[in-house]
């Protein structure tokens, strides 16, 4: 699930692609928009089912500090691990099942043998 992907929008006006970076720290995986969302900043991701995830928002504006989440966005924000046509990707839904947006892999974490 780490790495970075690239937000799929019709929208031609934006100055910079967006982004949905996903890490693993501190024993779970979080996430983050780039640009920053100022409202979800950095997010837990919260597994529900097998490659879906809800967003746990923390509860101080400091990054996951104490690993206090105050508001789980479920059923407002899901997110699905799958391929799109051959490659990685995620797809975000909303309350009513509407989809929010897709995005694609465009640079996979290193893995533990390139660390070495």
């Amino acid at each position: 699930y780490v790495g970075r992907y690239a937000i799929e929008t019709p929208r031609q006006d934006l100055p910079v692609k967006p982004m949905l970076v996903v890490t693993y720290a501190r024993g779970g995986l979080k996430a983050r928009f780039e640009p920053e969302d100022p409202y979800m900043q950095t997010f837990a991701l919260m597994r529900v089912a097998p490659d879906i995830f809800t967003a746990g928002l923390f509860m101080s504006a400091e990054v996951y500090a104490n690993d206090e989440i105050y508001e789980v966005l479920r059923p407002e924000f899901m997110l699905t691990f799958m391929e799109i046509d051959g490659a990685r990707g995620l797809e975000v839904r909303g309350a009513n099942d509407s989809l929010d947006f897709r995005a694609r892999l465009v640079k996979p974490a290193p893995s533990a043998r390139a660390l070495r």
